[in-house]
């Protein structure tokens, strides 16, 4: 699949608008059983952000390893610096075709 202009925009723009990063794992344990995603950036409450709560920890341990939500909390966690690579990258490989459409019409014009 081949991602267009106006695609690549739209996810620039979803990630420009996300909770700064980085973006963190936090396993519940204890009496607190909820694990979810948090950001430590600093906000006006100078305190973590919650992105995602996720299923409680004691369920992860006791339940299949089908159940086990830890790779989709990894995924999730580093998405929010992933993607803005990733746009990154695109962009350097769009500039370098580009270059080197350029120079190939050169080369054909002489």
């Amino acid at each position: 699949m081949i991602l267009n202009k106006d695609q690549i925009e739209e996810i620039r723009k979803r990630a420009s608008k996300a909770t700064p990063g980085p973006w963190v794992e936090c396993l519940g344990y204890g009496a607190h059983l909820m694990s979810g995603i948090k950001s430590y950036h600093q906000n006006k409450h100078k305190k973590e952000i919650s992105i995602a709560d996720l299923r409680p920890e004691y369920s992860v341990k006791h339940n299949s390893e089908a159940d086990d939500h830890r790779p989709n909390m990894d995924f999730i966690a580093c998405s929010r610096s992933d993607i803005p690579h990733l746009l990154d990258i695109i962009d350097h490989l769009q500039s370098e075709i580009g270059r080197l459409q350029d120079q190939k019409q050169k080369k054909g014009g002489e």
